[in-house]
Formats: C-alpha cells, sequence, structure tokens
C-alpha cells in the first residue's frame, strides 16, 4: 500500500509541476489566440471546450492520484491522451527537449510520445496494483 501511494503522490506532483511550469502557459496562450482571431467562430468555440478540458483533466488527475481516487487512474489516462494529442504538452518537463538534444531527432513528436508513455505506463502500473490492493 505504502508503494501505491508514494507513486501515486509522485505522479500527482509530476502532473501538478509540468502543468504550473507549462501548462498554464499553453493554456493562457490558446485563450488569447482565441480573443485575438477566432472570437465567435466554430474554431473559437472548438478552443474554448479543449483548454477548459485541459485544465480541469489536470486538475482532476493530480487531485484523484494525491488522494488514491477510484476515478483518478480513468480521468488520468484521458488527460494524458488530450494533452499529449491537442496540446503537445509533456508531463516530465524539458525532458522531451533533452531528448531532441540529445539523440538529434528532427522530430519532436516523437520525445514527446516517447516522454508521454512513459508516464501513461506508469499510471497503468499504479492502477493495477490498486486493483491487486483493493480487490
Amino acid at each position: 500500500m505504502l508503494k501505491l501511494k508514494i507513486g501515486c503522490r509522485l505522479v500527482s506532483l509530476l502532473i501538478i509541476l509540468s502543468f504550473c511550469m507549462t501548462g498554464l502557459k499553453m493554456a493562457h496562450a490558446s485563450l488569447q489566440t482565441i480573443s485575438d482571431q477566432w472570437w465567435g467562430t466554430t474554431w473559437g468555440t472548438y478552443l474554448i471546450i479543449l483548454t477548459v478540458l485541459f485544465i480541469i483533466l489536470n486538475l482532476a488527475a493530480a487531485y484523484g492520484l494525491f488522494f488514491l481516487k477510484k476515478w483518478s487512474f480513468l480521468i488520468t489516462y484521458i488527460a494524458i491522451i488530450v494533452s499529449t494529442l491537442f496540446f503537445s504538452f509533456s508531463y516530465i518537463p524539458y525532458l522531451d527537449a533533452a531528448l531532441n538534444n540529445l539523440f538529434s531527432i528532427k522530430v519532436y513528436g516523437m520525445s514527446l510520445f516517447i516522454v508521454n508513455l512513459i508516464v501513461f505506463i506508469v499510471v497503468i502500473y499504479l492502477h493495477r496494483l490498486y486493483r491487486r490492493i483493493n480487490k
């Protein structure tokens, strides 16, 4: 149980840390783009929904994992997928850029995908551990 609690809290703090470092800037830039260019259009509505979804999912995932809520794993899966696909948001800040520079990867999306896949696999492991403990 201690391993699960520590793992979930570390992932939760990782989500909060990365969200505070880069996620808020991304959300602000998205909302700024909406207000400048696409206010009142279909794309503006789409971006507002995605930005609000990005913020709510990441905050709910961090809260749920920190307090070991049953629903938190599903929310975290969805948050990782939405953040990766729509916002190119890395859950380990600056590691994707370091991977690009270290291995001379020209495609930014590949290192982002690898970093977020590692976090996704850790969350799957924690979810399996949670289910095994709480049968």
